[in-house]
């Protein structure tokens, strides 16, 4: 009967090199290993196990990240390294990186020249489609605040959100025109009415109000933020704020627990974008992040890490 291997013996009785082994008896030449018993080449890792080279280059490119959170410009960030990465792709159309940056500086500038600023808020009831990623990362960088609606919601319910979050703007989806129609003749505060993907009574051709206005980069980006509105199972539906602080401290929470890999990961989102936590752990974390393909309604998906046979996925 053999004993336990000593030191610098691999589990099979071998010698180890590096006097360490990788989680399966292997030798580990960096002499440290990964969370998955990987030899981690650069002999360090991050909290969660995964490799850190902590190497200046890679210490300008965090910090330049950091930096695009506190405008509320990631997707810009993203889009000037990897401008024809696709970041939403979906049934009803897809945006490269630079395509919905380009996207959210023109809604942005449609958005200020009809007299919004920092603080004024913008209505969304729009489904999983590239357009809501567009209003996501137009109001993040004109310090707008965002409310999402429900689009389950009668006219009279969405209503009451709409007049009650002091929106100035509504940006609403022709699938949900009756209802968006009679909710916008109940918040008469709302002028400032764009219709994606179709007609909606009164409503502005949102593709339209975006040809007019040119996709440079904003002088001057200022963080915007969000009010989502509970429930209402008890009363009314109550709008919790999270002010910009708040939004930047939430994407530099969401990026690092996943472990997206700009070039390598996917996201599928299985959920609603107007309920809170796909919006926050299915659009604005990975946007954040970068990863190729961000999409609400259907993505590129890999079935392993390693794989290079895709399959196309949909959500209902």
């Amino acid at each position: 009967m053999s004993g336990p291997a000593g030191p610098g013996t691999e589990a099979a009785g071998r010698p180890d090199p590096a006097g360490q082994q990788d989680a399966a008896g292997r030798p580990d030449p960096a002499g440290r290993q990964d969370a998955a018993g990987r030899p981690d080449p650069a002999g360090r890792q991050d909290a969660a196990g995964r490799p850190d080279p902590a190497e200046p280059a890679d210490l300008a490119e965090r910090a330049a990240l950091a930096a695009a959170l506190r405008t509320g410009t990631a997707v810009s960030h993203w889009a000037a390294r990897q401008p024809d990465s696709p970041a939403v792709t979906s049934p009803l159309g897809d945006r490269t990186f630079a395509e919905l940056d380009a996207d959210a500086n023109r809604l942005a500038r449609v958005l200020r020249r009809r007299g919004l600023g920092p603080g004024d808020a913008v209505a969304l009831m729009v489904a999983n489609r590239p357009e809501f990623a567009v209003v996501l990362a137009a109001t993040q960088r004109s310090g707008l605040r965002l409310t999402p609606i429900n689009w389950h919601l009668t006219a009279q319910e969405a209503a009451y959100i709409v007049d009650d979050c002091e929106a100035r703007a509504f940006v609403a989806d022709t699938r949900f025109a009756a209802v968006a129609a009679g909710a916008a003749s109940r918040a008469p505060a709302a002028t400032v009415r764009l219709a994606v993907g179709g007609d909606v009574d009164a409503f502005e051709p949102f593709a339209d109000a975006l040809a007019a206005e040119n996709g440079a980069p904003l002088d001057e980006p200022v963080l915007g933020g969000s009010m989502l509105y509970t429930s209402g199972t008890t009363g009314r539906p109550k709008g919790v704020h999270r002010p910009p602080v708040a939004t930047a401290r939430l994407q530099r929470s969401i990026v690092p627990p996943f472990g997206y890999e700009p070039g390598r990961s996917r996201h599928l989102c299985t959920g609603p974008l107007y309920h809170a936590a796909p919006l926050a752990f299915s659009l604005v974390g990975p946007l954040s992040a970068g990863p190729p393909q961000s999409c609400p309604t259907s993505v590129t998906s890999r079935r392993s890490r390693t794989s290079s046979t895709a399959q196309r996925i949909h959500s209902t």
